[in-house]
């Protein structure tokens, strides 16, 4: 049986408008929230819905935010992983 995480990182900026709009389509069995250090409102949106959310205390970059997403997925019961950026767009300088 196919039990899917969905794993969004947080960057730095205004991704608020995409986060929620990924979060509420969400059909998965786990979504975990990873913050790195935003300064929009990811956290905030992220607590309206029923997602595990960490936060990093410093901005350490996309590859530190997606091993501690797939650390946290390790812990649940998907045999699944979906990872995005919470404002939808992976680049080459993240």
């Amino acid at each position: 049986m196919k039990r899917i995480t969905y794993l969004i990182t947080g960057g730095a900026g205004n991704t608020g408008s995409a986060l929620a709009s990924r979060l509420a389509q969400a059909k998965y069995n786990n979504i975990i929230v990873v913050d790195n250090h935003s300064t929009d409102k990811t956290v905030e949106l992220a607590k309206k819905f029923n997602v595990k959310i960490i936060q990093k205390d410093t901005n350490k970059g996309l590859a530190d935010s997606i091993f501690l997403g797939l650390s946290e997925f390790l812990k649940t019961t998907s045999n699944i992983v979906v990872i995005t950026e919470s404002d939808g767009t992976i680049s080459g300088n993240d």
